[in-house]
Order: C-alpha cells, then sequence, then structure tokens
C-alpha cells in the first residue's frame, strides 16, 4: 500500500511541476500567441500577482524538493540534526501550500466563492494535520522502566 502512496504523491508533484507547460501546450494547436511566447510573458510577466504567487509556489516547489532529496546532507546542518531540517521541511510546505492555494484561487478559471472556500479549507485542514503531526512527535522525558521480573530492589 506504501508504494501506491508513494507513485501517487509522484504523480501529483509530476503535474504540479508541468503545470506552467500544460496551460501552454494547446496553444500549439491554436492560431495567434505563439506558444513560446505565452510561456515566456508567463513566467516573466510579475504584473500580475497570481501569477507571481504561482512563481513563487513553484519555486518553493522545487526548494522542496531538493531539499528532500539532499535531506542526508542537510540534516548534518542543522543544530537539532533530523528535527531540525524537519521544521524546516514542513515550513517550506505549508509556505508552498498557502502560495499555491492562493495562486489558484486569485487565477483560477473555475473560481468561485464555493471553490474559494472549499481551497482555503482543504489548505488549513492540511496545515492543521501537519501541525498536528509535529506537535504530537515532541519529545517528552523518558519515563522510568520498571525493574525486570525477578529483579528487587
Amino acid at each position: 500500500m506504501q508504494k501506491a502512496h508513494k507513485y501517487i504523491a509522484y504523480s501529483a508533484v509530476a503535474v504540479i511541476a508541468l503545470h506552467p507547460f500544460l496551460i501552454v501546450f494547446p496553444r500549439y494547436f491554436e492560431g495567434g500567441v505563439k506558444p513560446m511566447d505565452a510561456f515566456w510573458t508567463m513566467i516573466t510577466s510579475f504584473d500580475t500577482l497570481g501569477i507571481l504567487l504561482g512563481l513563487i509556489a513553484w519555486g518553493l516547489m522545487l526548494v522542496l524538493g531538493v531539499t528532500a532529496f539532499l535531506r542526508m546532507r542537510l540534516i548534518k546542518r542543522f543544530a537539532n540534526r533530523y528535527r531540525g531540517w524537519r521544521y524546516f521541511h514542513g515550513g517550506l510546505a505549508v509556505a508552498f501550500t498557502v502560495f499555491a492555494a492562493w495562486h489558484a484561487i486569485d487565477l483560477g478559471r473555475h473560481i468561485h466563492t464555493a471553490m474559494s472556500v472549499y481551497f482555503i479549507a482543504l489548505t488549513f485542514i492540511g496545515v492543521g494535520l501537519l501541525a498536528r503531526l509535529y506537535w504530537s512527535a515532541v519529545p517528552t522525558k523518558p519515563a522510568m522502566h520498571p525493574l525486570a521480573e525477578g529483579v528487587h530492589s
């Protein structure tokens, strides 16, 4: 079952990573604006908040992927080792999710009030689940182990 989850996650990341190209690809079959011109305009126009949010989210996704891939090297650089990297990686994931949802709400072709509320709710649920996971794993002081059977103090 774990392999299925991994493949689903990889597919989702691939679709999100290819999202800018998938937006431009249909232009190959239309007249008018050339696809490369549309793509170049899309990644270099900083006057539209939605596009800027998308570029930030896309960049954060790339950083998230690179830091996941290089985690063993990066863990050594954090004071708390694994926990420090985990919080850094979780922070990147939260930032990516917020910027991506904001981008979708701002530029989405099929976005209306109900869909915006749905995206915001999904974002809050995701961030809440991540926070719950991180806060439930806070290290506690080790409990005193009872003496082994047959040992008397």
